[in-house]
């Protein structure tokens, strides 16, 4: 003899599925045109109630197959250990807001009611698409994480709605720790692919983010993430009405401190900045294809510390004329004169910097924009800074362009290929390098309008004489 099982008595079983057509979702929200339904249901209440049944470490999947379910207010994950949302594929079940969606709420899905209540929580195999609908979509991210530990995305496709009051974006990690994205999709014309706050361990792999205005955006204290394998297409800039924005930055994180950033084997293309980074304090940026980033393929700026920048590739990068843009608020970065593959800022605390192996396609000019391997620097004294085999398209050995204009003092620099000290320096007489200097080193002295090289205990030029 067999008990009949309740809703509410099978969630409780460890494991279950729970189905969020038995509690009365119905996934019509698109017509077959893949226009929003006018008369779609709306699935608020069902799916959360179907989340509820689930009981606080029962080990559910609340599932969701194939289709459309429209809401008219965020549903909240709260309360809950080992729960799965999942749905039948990223590209088979989506929530989407529909018309009368609630303006207190300002996601699609909220996992964490901010008190660290949600942990071992994933979600998978499902859209949530704020942009779905473009006329109540506005302000909405597509799913707000604020809970605590271990929470997983993956195999997700996560938009946000129009950028008007606040910044948006498909995925906010607002307060969690212990996170990976994984295989997600952030295709998305109106906010952000990903927005990170007080956020740690966070790992992002295999994920695709293109025509967003900006694709990953750090907004406070985190750390350490790894970026890795994750290709960032060509971004679509946004007028945006706020400031500071992120507007036509791929990875920024010039706006707030994190603690440890290593991104490696991406690629990364179609942008004003490929990584923007400040405050940084362990910095890892290895094996990654920089693709027509017009300013900077990456701007390493203030008061950032240890770093190795090793084994990029960098195409078409620094093309612009200038690196000054109102259109990007105060997050528009440095004063630097010129746009160029790597940035090296002001206020390096005399931590060191590692260039290693990086190539670029750009000709050796020192004139020209595109400038290879450029590096400028800020005012501050005792930067140390070491460049091993570093090679451009049109040169045989690394052409490192070093801009020491009237307000940067480089102080140490020192370039190697096969072990031979192969570069140089250039600068006013007052600002030649003082220290870590080796014989051999040659620096253009602009004063005096030649070259002059370090003879060990004093500056030669080419007849020997001491000058």
């Amino acid at each position: 003899m067999f008990m009949s099982l309740t809703k509410v008595s099978f969630s409780m079983i460890d494991g279950a599925v729970i189905n969020v057509l038995d509690y009365g979702a119905v996934p019509d929200g698109l017509l077959s045109t893949g226009f929003i339904n006018p008369s779609a249901t709306d699935n608020t209440a069902s799916i959360q109630a179907a989340i509820d049944a689930a009981t606080s470490r029962s080990g559910a999947t609340v599932y969701f197959p194939a289709g459309a379910y429209g809401v008219t207010g965020a549903i909240v994950v709260a309360n809950k250990w080992n729960l799965h949302i999942q749905g039948a594929g990223k590209y088979a079940s989506s929530i989407i807001p529909l018309a009368g969606f609630s303006g207190v709420d300002d996601c699609l899905l909220q996992v964490g009611s901010g008190t660290n209540d949600v942990r071992r929580t994933i979600v998978s195999d499902i859209g949530v698409l704020a942009n779905a609908n473009s006329s109540v979509g506005n302000d909405l991210h597509g799913i707000r994480v604020n809970s605590y530990y271990n929470i997983e995305i993956r195999n997700v496709i996560a938009t946000s709605g129009e950028i008007i009051t606040r910044e948006t974006a498909g995925l906010y990690l607002e307060d969690c720790l212990h996170v990976k994205v994984s295989a997600c999709n952030f295709h998305n014309g109106f906010g952000y692919g990903m927005m990170i706050g007080t956020s740690g361990e966070v790992q992002i792999t295999e994920c695709v983010f293109e025509e967003t205005p900006a694709s990953i955006v750090n907004l406070a204290l985190s750390g350490p993430i790894l970026i890795s394998n994750c290709y960032f297409g060509g971004l679509v800039p946004r007028v945006i009405p706020i400031t500071p924005n992120s507007n036509e930055k791929h990875l920024d994180f010039s706006r707030y401190r994190s603690t440890g950033l290593q991104i490696s084997n991406c690629y990364i293309a179609g942008c004003k900045f490929g990584i923007d980074t400040i405050q940084i304090d362990q910095l890892v940026i290895n094996g990654n294809i920089f693709k027509d980033c017009t300013r900077f393929g990456i701007s390493r700026r203030d008061d950032n510390f240890f770093a190795v920048i090793s084994n990029n590739v960098f195409d078409d990068c620094g093309t612009d004329a200038t690196s000054t843009d109102a259109a990007t608020g105060t997050t528009d970065p440095d004063t630097s004169p010129f746009c160029c593959d790597i940035y090296l800022g002001s206020n390096l605390f005399g931590n060191p910097v590692t260039l290693v192996g990086n190539s670029s396609n750009t000709a050796g000019d020192a004139t020209a924009f595109g400038r290879p391997m450029a590096i400028a620097f800020g005012s501050a004294t005792n930067n140390r800074l070491t460049l091993v085999a570093n090679n451009t398209s049109t040169q045989n050995v690394a052409y490192i362009n070093v801009s020491t204009g009237t307000d940067y003092y480089l102080t140490q620099y020192q370039a190697y290929s096969n072990g031979q000290l192969i570069n140089s320096t250039s600068g006013t007489t007052a600002n030649r390098p003082t220290i870590g200097l080796l014989a051999g080193l040659m620096y253009f002295d602009s004063t005096l309008g030649k070259p002059i090289w370090w003879g060990g205990s004093a500056w030669v030029d080419a007849t020997g004489a001491t000058v």
